[in-house]
């Protein structure tokens, strides 16, 4: 080859002007440097994914994502320090107070376990909650009674209704079934999100029936969700999606599928966009925890600062933990501290029973207690109250 033809090949692959042979040797060494690089943060995103999505290596995660180790106790609902009010079956556990039965067992089939079926009053003296009875066949009638923690005594609130929430100045909320018995084979369950007192007639404040769902308080007004629904009796629905709800019966849309956590002045909510990821959380102070549940369940603690959100740390339940053959689903987590929080885990058996237990977290310790199974048969359901209008920061 002769210099010419060495000329033009280099002119091919430097075209004139754009430097001497040294600058395209720099360039060229700079071109693999960044490509290593990419290649490293390549593997890096690869590794923290492997890491989260399988759970593999605890010691690890523990060390960069402050992974929280999961213990097992004797106990069948552990606490920690701090203690969550709850109720298993029919009777009622809170600290200092000795148990409480009530007139009936907790149970809500059509809500399933990880709607909010215990509803404690702001003052803490009255306890809402959910149970049912079957008239005849297939069908059964939803109902809410109201405990008095003082007196003992129990009474009915209303027949055909379900999902509840309590309000600081004493208004309770929920919904109310145009007919209280349920039968699915007639249609949706349609009624009015209804509002009054103990001691008053409630009045509805939705202006047409609907498949709603009552959720919380937000100072004044209502977040209410809506389903989705196909049949015939609901046509008139607004689209699936959470709403806020005043007296004068407007809904207005908010931009989450379902509500996880409500801020304690009622002004923030925390939810999911699509209805697959964020299951339950809570939110005390400047502090939030969300679930996740599935093969890899983990809690998601996070703290907020202005209006962003920076993860805290991540405790992960084992999939083994109740030996279920789907992964286990979250209830909804109670904080009982700033760094101390309950929640219920669930799952499905072989033989198609399902199992609860208890798991009680510390981000302090990073460390979560595991409670025994609980008996079958037997709802349990932690004593919340979403609803916590309060300005305060």
């Amino acid at each position: 080859m002769n210099d010419a033809t060495i000329a033009e090949a280099l002119l091919a692959v430097v075209p004139s002007g754009t430097g001497d042979w040294g600058d395209v040797i720099a360039r060229a060494s700079q071109a693999r440097t960044a490509g290593r690089r990419r290649r490293r943060i390549t593997f890096a995103l690869a590794f923290v994914l492997l890491l989260i999505t399988a759970g593999a290596t605890l010691a690890v995660g523990n060390r960069f994502f402050r992974w929280l180790t999961v213990e097992s106790s004797r106990e069948q609902a552990p606490t920690l320090p701090g203690a969550a009010p709850y109720v298993a079956g029919s009777v009622f556990h809170r600290a200092g107070d000795k148990p409480q039965s009530l007139s009936h067992p907790v149970v809500a089939p059509l809500l399933g376990e990880d709607a909010a079926l215990v509803v404690l009053s702001p003052g803490g003296r009255y306890l809402a909650y959910h149970s049912w009875e079957r008239p005849i066949g297939e069908t059964v009638v939803p109902l809410l009674y109201v405990h008095d923690t003082v007196t003992g005594r129990d009474r009915l609130l209303a027949r055909g209704a379900q999902t509840v929430a309590w309000n600081r100045d004493g208004r309770i909320a929920y919904f109310r079934a145009r007919r209280a018995r349920y039968d699915g084979r007639v249609g949706a369950y349609v009624g009015d999100v209804v509002v009054g007192r103990l001691d008053e007639a409630p009045r509805a404040w939705t202006t047409h029936a609907g498949a709603y769902q009552v959720l919380a308080w937000a100072r004044d007004r209502l977040l209410v969700a809506v389903e989705n629904c196909f049949f015939p009796n609901c046509r008139r629905d607004p689209a699936r999606g959470v709403y806020v709800l005043d007296h004068s019966g407007a809904l207005r849309p908010l931009p989450i599928a379902t509500l996880a956590a409500l801020s304690p002045h009622g002004r923030y909510a925390v939810g999911r966009y699509d209805p697959v990821a964020i299951k339950a959380g809570a939110w005390r102070g400047q502090e939030i925890v969300v679930s996740f549940g599935g093969r890899d369940a983990v809690l998601v603690f996070l703290r907020m600062h202005g209006r962003l959100l920076e993860v805290e740390s991540v405790a992960r339940i084992p999939p083994q933990t109740l030996k279920t053959r789907y992964g286990i689903a979250f209830g909804v987590p109670f904080f009982t501290s700033e760094t101390n929080v309950v929640v219920p885990i669930r799952g499905e058996k072989l033989s198609g029973r399902y199992v609860v237990a208890v798991v009680a977290c510390s981000r302090r310790t990073h460390r979560c207690v595991q409670g025994q199974t609980l008996p079958p048969l037997r709802w349990f359901a932690i004593a919340e109250n979403r609803s916590r209008p309060i300005d305060r920061s």
